[in-house]
């Protein structure tokens, strides 16, 4: 990350930090049908609330934010989550506990529904969501991605460790990636 997005992401956690929760949980008029999807684990449970709420607050709001989480985390949600469900945002409990729950999920629960995927450890500028589904506008049978790595495998043939694969960098940081 450069100074530059260093300093807007630093801003934009300031911004989300002394939001109120009713304020987020209010619909806005410009949505798209889209479900934002996410899971979270206990060791990010004190500050997932700054991703849902970097979600909630785009300039074009997803249809809704699903946080996916194992019924054994029932109860042990913070208030700073739990306080921005509503007509939007909602929590549900599930049997898997993996990564890739978000994505099995989600289009178990909404076949019919464009399904976004984010991280629960990032802080997502303001209009990402509306990039990502101009995008889908342009090429809808395709995958769009915003970070794209590249798998890579050892000389023996084995794939590399995930943190081994290369980022592709070759676009900027609001111009969504058509993964073909």
């Amino acid at each position: 990350m450069n100074l530059k997005e260093y300093l807007v992401a630093l801003g934009r956690t300031a911004q989300l930090s002394w939001l109120n929760p009713a304020k987020a949980r209010q619909r806005k008029p410009r949505n798209v049908p889209v479900i934002a999807s996410l899971t979270s684990i206990p060791s990010r449970f004190d500050s997932v609330h700054l991703s849902i709420l970097s979600l909630l607050t785009q300039t074009t709001q997803p249809e809704k934010v699903v946080l996916w989480l194992h019924h054994r985390h029932e109860g042990k949600v913070p208030t700073r989550v739990t306080d921005l469900i509503g007509e939007v945002f909602e929590i549900r409990y599930v049997d898997l506990d993996c990564s890739h729950c978000k994505l099995v999920h989600a289009l178990e629960a909404f076949p019919d529904k464009i399904v976004a995927t984010f991280d629960d450890d990032k802080i997502y500028g303001s209009d990402v969501l509306e990039q990502l589904y101009k995008s889908h506008q342009r090429s809808p049978a395709d995958i769009i991605a915003n970070v794209v790595r590249h798998a890579s495998k050892y000389a023996n043939g084995d794939v590399a460790g995930y943190r081994e694969w290369k980022r592709d960098r070759t676009r900027g940081l609001s111009e969504p990636w058509l993964v073909q």
